[in-house]
């Protein structure tokens, strides 16, 4: 016998209402799930993206240093002027500069004499190596015909040049070192080749032949790091005829124009010692006034003191006046009662 179980209809409407619930809470997990997945994605995506662009970046950076990057060859104390390079007096090391690294020296560059001094734990370059620092025509040679800066030392690096009447100026020699100076006498030495001795004999007749010439010396601020000018003094083909015409004219010349460098150095060092002297006189008379005054003020002190010391002294006499009246009119009156 079959048994027939009949619900009633609050409970169909119960159960129907559950399976909707749960059939809206899976729909509502499965958009939640699928949300999230795509937002994960979009994320990953991004993340993706921006990992791409730190790659690219650090790729340009790492190009940048490695273009960059130079070995170098450092000292490890001051290498001197003319001394010969060896391998122990450097370490090498890696740094980050915009300078080509062919400017920088190498290995192939020991053995070669530096041309100047190089501080320690400076990269060392090119230009401060010769391969023969002096070649067989060199020549300490002594001029007195230059006018000279009076800020000129002995190692500085110079021009000579010449400036005519017209305004024309041109180097006649570039970057030498002074391996001499003595101001009193206008002179100074330099290690020159042949070549460059015929040149400034042939500037030193030009500016003895055109009036108003100078001859004259200008200083490199920073020879290190200064390249080398080129010279531009073009030797004067009359001036070579006039002096195989004229032995002697170079010597004429030299002489003349050593008097007038002298004068012209006697006069700045007379300028420069007369304002020093006028500064050294207005300050002894500045000094002299101060202790004039000095005393003035210490004097009328003393005379203030003075006065104040016998106007109190005259007010203690005239004190001291007043008892010693009344006391002998009253002794007057008693001797005048007596008779």
């Amino acid at each position: 016998m079959a048994v027939k179980i009949v619900g009633s209809r609050r409970n169909r409407v119960s159960f129907l209402t559950l399976i909707m619930v749960i059939v809206a809470g899976i729909l509502l997990f499965a958009a939640a799930g699928l949300f999230g997945f795509k937002m994960y994605k979009q994320m990953e995506k991004e993340y993706q993206d921006k990992i791409a662009v730190y790659e690219e970046e650090l790729d340009i950076y790492k190009s940048i240093v490695d273009e960059n990057t130079r070995t170098v060859y450092i000292p490890h104390e001051e290498i001197k002027f003319n001394t010969v390079l060896e391998e122990d007096m450097f370490y090498v090391e890696e740094i980050f500069s915009s300078i080509p690294q062919e400017d920088f020296i190498d290995e192939t560059d020991l053995g070669k004499v530096a041309t100047l001094d190089v501080p320690a734990g400076n990269p060392v370059l090119k230009y401060m190596v010769e391969d023969q620092l002096i070649p067989d025509d060199v020549r300490n040679v002594e001029f007195s015909t230059f006018m000279l800066q009076s800020n000129i030392r002995e190692g500085d690096f110079i021009d000579v040049r010449i400036r005519f009447p017209n305004g024309e100026d041109y180097i006649v020699l570039s970057k030498k070192k002074v391996e001499g100076i003595r101001f009193q006498t206008s002179t100074i030495w330099l290690n020159i080749k042949h070549g460059e001795l015929m040149t400034v004999s042939s500037a030193i007749v030009d500016a003895y032949l055109k009036e108003g010439t100078k001859l004259y010396v200008v200083k490199y601020v920073d020879a290190q790091t200064q390249n080398r000018a080129r010279e531009t003094y073009p030797v004067n083909d009359h001036v070579r005829k006039i002096m195989r015409e004229d032995p002697n004219i170079l010597e004429k010349a030299s002489n003349v124009l050593s008097e007038q460098a002298r004068m012209s150095l006697e006069e700045r060092l007379e300028n420069v010692l007369g304002d020093h002297m006028k500064s050294a006189i207005s300050d002894e008379l500045s000094g002299l006034n101060s202790n004039v005054q000095e005393v003035l003020k210490q004097e009328a002190a003393n005379q203030r003191a003075i006065g104040e010391k016998e106007s109190a002294d005259g007010q203690a006499a005239k004190e001291q006046q007043k008892p010693g009246s009344g006391q002998n009119n009253e002794k007057g009156s008693v001797i005048d009662g007596d008779d």
